[in-house]
């Protein structure tokens, strides 16, 4: 089915909303996704939990997709879209495993990069947030999307390089630096999993939860008893796969690493995986 067809030609149904998980650079899987679902950009919504380039072979194939149907759908940033941007600014060097030059020497990266920076960290329609790794389980979700707001309009305003900058370099992110808490926010949204049994985060930590160190838990069981009425969709943790918790649903099933893509409809609780059909990365 072509996903260009008009409506009219098409059965009528109910508008659906698909979040999915870590792309990551795996498009022709992406685009396979999409026909399962029989997603109609004029119709449906469309979620990212982050992380759409890198590590898979075809970051700057997704990032145009993106670009040009910015009006109809919404992503956040993740760990990997904000080291693309650090790459692109010359403040990181490309890893080996990285596969953003494309993007990098794309005549378009000015205009998809600055596209790209001006996305938020969280979003929320009516009672689902988007997340990519997670939320603080001490944040209350106002002062969580507090932060979120002050990073947006940091990488959106005037001193967004020099911010950009501070993030690169770790040795910056000092408490009475003026940006600090902007960091820590990043730090959290972007990359946690586990916390300790102080709350603080776990970041050297990528296993399962079921094999993590004693006294290590899940950000989300930490943040359990808070937001009752909230559901939140997040990516991140391919170790931990695709989960439906019920009022936290884990997307990162891993497509990067030879496993599926996973798309989870909000009105339905369905959930649709494709396996990988780019190339595996090693």
């Amino acid at each position: 089915m072509s996903l260009h067809q008009p409506d009219q030609l098409l059965p009528s149904r109910a508008r659906k909303t698909w979040v999915v998980g870590d792309v990551q650079g795996c498009f022709r899987s992406f685009q396979k996704l999409l026909s399962k679902i029989e997603y109609l950009e004029t119709k449906d919504e469309l979620w990212l939990a982050g992380d759409t380039v890198n590590r898979g072979p075809r970051s700057l194939d997704i990032l145009e997709w993106l670009y040009e149907r910015r009006e109809n759908l919404r992503l956040v940033l993740g760990n990997h879209d904000l080291h693309l941007l650090m790459c692109w600014q010359g403040l990181r060097q490309e890893h080996p495993k990285d596969t953003i030059s494309p993007i990098l020497l794309s005549d378009r990266a000015e205009l998809l990069l600055n596209w790209l920076r001006t996305q938020p960290l969280m979003f929320e329609y009516e009672n689902e947030v988007v997340v990519h790794a997670g939320l603080h389980p001490n944040w209350p979700l106002e002062e969580a999307f507090d932060r979120a707001n002050e990073v947006n309009e940091l990488l959106c305003g005037a001193e967004w390089l020099d911010f950009l900058t501070v993030l690169a370099d770790k040795k910056s992110h000092q408490k009475e630096h003026r940006w600090a808490r902007a960091c820590e926010s990043i730090a959290v949204f972007t990359r946690i999993r586990m916390v300790d049994e102080s709350h603080r985060p776990v970041f050297s930590y990528k296993g399962p939860p079921e094999k993590s160190p004693a006294g290590y838990k899940e950000w989300f069981v930490a943040r359990s008893t808070q937001d009752d009425d909230k559901r939140f969709f997040f990516g991140h943790w391919a170790a931990l796969g695709f989960r439906d918790l019920d009022r936290f649903v884990g997307l990162d099933s891993g497509c990067v690493w030879g496993n599926e893509l996973t798309a989870y409809c909000v009105e339905t609780g369905e959930f649709v995986q494709q396996k990988n059909c780019d190339e595996i990365q090693e």
